[in-house]
């Protein structure tokens, strides 16, 4: 019996499993949209922390590519039609403080509305922004916008702020994380933390 079942699933599996995939669907990025993420590998930023001193974030990864997704999988067969959707993203890295630092602009698909840029810190925490069809940030009600922001002596416009939303397994209040991040045309232009710390840009 329990050979005849195992039968079975193989041959429900290979079914599946084994059909010509077919694209139905392609979801690309416009030029604004890949901009969002305005680094190139080995780039080095000059950070500064608030209480003086200074360190670089490295681009360490530049990465464009195209992601299949299917609407329903089970036990890892996923049926023949699928769409792809096009991603950017790109990684940084400081030594110390030590920040890993991932930006992932993500297409516009049937399952979402928008166009939107995750961006992970050390693997703990996320936070993401909805891009409209310009290719600009949304302004919702957890973002904060600013039309001119002065930061280090330097002015950049349209900086949207916005608070990290996802908080991985880390509740000890002790520890020092990140609260907010802003964003702006030249990348990251500053992350506050929970002990009213910043790291800015220092350009």
């Amino acid at each position: 019996m329990r050979i005849a079942l195992l039968i079975i699933i193989a041959l429900l599996l290979s079914g599946c499993c084994h059909k010509d995939p077919v694209e139905d669907e392609s979801y690309s990025l416009t030029d604004a949209e890949r901009r969002i993420i305005p680094y190139d590998e080995k780039d080095s930023i000059p950070f500064i922390h608030s209480a003086g001193y200074e360190f670089p974030f490295v681009v360490t990864s530049v990465a464009h590519y195209t992601k299949n997704e299917y609407d329903f999988c089970e036990w890892n067969c996923c049926p023949s039609h699928y769409y792809t959707y096009e991603v950017h993203s790109a990684m940084l890295l400081s030594d110390y403080p030590e920040l890993f630092i991932t930006l992932t602009t993500s297409a516009q698909t049937k399952h979402y509305e928008t166009a939107y840029i995750a961006i992970g810190v050390n693997n703990k925490y996320r936070v993401d922004f909805a891009i409209d069809s310009l290719g600009q940030l949304v302004v919702d009600e957890y973002t904060q916008f600013y039309d001119t922001l002065s930061v280090n002596e330097h002015t950049y416009y349209n900086v949207y702020e916005k608070p990290f939303n996802l908080y991985y397994s880390d509740t000890d209040s002790t520890v020092n994380k990140p609260e907010s991040i802003l964003l702006g045309s030249a990348g990251i232009i500053q992350i506050k933390t929970t002990r009213d710390e910043t790291y800015s840009i220092n350009q």
